[in-house]
């Protein structure tokens, strides 16, 4: 989904997914709005969306690191890394 986070179903197999279970889950997640719940303004004017992406691993099953950047009028002032 384009309006939370950790929101995240992962998928080896969808021919062994719970389509049913996935669908209830999304629908849960489409009915929250943290704008109206907590005010949190960037969230205000957010059509839900669902987003699919490929899922990449490495040779090693490992999932890659995450990498965030925090940008500041343009200008990175700061990043992280994680491992999953």
């Amino acid at each position: 989904m384009n309006h939370g986070s950790g929101w995240n179903i992962i998928c080896n197999d969808k021919n062994n997914l719970n389509w049913e279970k996935c669908q209830k889950q999304i629908l849960e997640w489409e009915s929250i709005n943290y704008y109206t719940i907590w005010r949190e303004w960037a969230y205000k004017d957010i059509q839900p969306k669902i987003l699919i992406e490929k899922f990449i691993i490495d040779t090693g099953m490992n999932i890659p690191k995450d990498y965030k950047f925090f940008l500041f009028f343009r200008k990175t002032k700061d990043h992280s890394s994680r491992s999953r």
